[in-house]
């Protein structure tokens, strides 16, 4: 039996299992897309599915996206700001 991607140990209850350390690559398992989650990339896979999903096509834009770099700085300004 396995539970999160691990095997389970005889004798150890599923409440005392842990999930793996680092979370599996959600768009390498729903989407089967190998590349990074860019906007663009998402942006796509919206426009794609939006047809069986949805039963009509639409586009889609997504907002500004900050950059790691960018979304990092700005939370360690916004808790500089909080002290």
């Amino acid at each position: 039996m396995h539970f999160c991607n691990a095997s389970v140990r005889s004798g150890v209850p599923l409440t005392q299992l842990l999930s793996p350390s680092v979370p599996p690559y959600y768009g390498v398992i729903f989407l089967r897309e190998e590349r990074p989650l860019a906007p663009e990339v998402l942006t796509h896979w919206a426009e794609t599915l939006s047809q069986p999903l949805f039963g009509q096509p639409f586009s889609c834009t997504l907002a500004q996206v900050p950059s790691r770099q960018e979304a990092m700085e700005q939370f360690e300004n916004e808790m500089r700001l909080m002290r």
